[in-house]
């Protein structure tokens, strides 16, 4: 590596752009920050509405039927627009990486852009049949809890957007530019690298 090269290695490195292995830049770590915070939100929300499921099971003993019924789906417990054993699933993946981001670590950025993902999907989905005069007049005109669905289902959308803004944003490449440095400038290399310093002649 030439003279060049271990100068703009450094450089980055000041500025923040790669002190620990596997941990983000201070100048992306808000961006994950964001993240947790909005996946955590959202998380409870979700947890929320399974903790109503629960206690306003008829017939049952209570949690530890709902419980059963997150192994078994022929245990006969009714499912709930939002509670069911799917968003628990999902609730738990939304912990998972919003402990992640917390924690600034780079492997947050692609599970969180894939949970975003799924999550939008999830959450759009039920938006969606408010077209239709039927549905919409269950959730909208049938008392407060379903039009809290309709919040969350909202709620879900404007969260999971956010983060995939700011999660896309927060890219290596993005942050050398805004520091007048070429993508490859922090890791200069002597072979097939993208550094702007002198390379080493052989």
């Amino acid at each position: 590596m030439s003279n060049g090269d271990g100068e703009m290695t450094k450089m980055a490195i000041g500025n923040g752009m790669d002190v620990e292995p596997g941990r983000v830049a201070e100048a992306r770590q808000g961006a994950y920050t964001t993240t947790g915070v909005l996946f955590l939100l959202f998380a409870v929300i979700q947890l929320g509405w399974t903790v109503k499921g629960i206690t306003d099971l008829k017939d049952h003993p209570g949690p530890k039927d709902y419980l059963l019924a997150l192994g078994d789906p022929a245990s006969g417990y009714a499912r709930y627009f939002l509670g069911s054993p799917e968003d628990v699933a999902l609730s738990l993946a939304l912990l998972i990486v919003a402990f992640v981001a917390f924690a600034k670590r780079r492997a947050a950025r692609g599970a969180a852009v894939a949970l975003a993902f799924v999550t939008l999907f999830l959450e759009a989905r039920g938006l969606v049949g408010l077209h239709n005069t039927m549905y919409r007049s269950i959730f909208l005109h049938s008392g407060t809890e379903n039009m809290l669905r309709v919040a969350t289902w909202g709620v879900g959308v404007l969260f999971s957007v956010i983060v995939l803004i700011v999660m896309l944003r927060a890219s290596e490449s993005s942050e050398m530019e805004a520091m007048g440095m070429s993508p490859g400038a922090a890791y200069g290399s002597s072979s097939g690298g993208y550094s702007d310093g002198p390379q080493t002649q052989w």
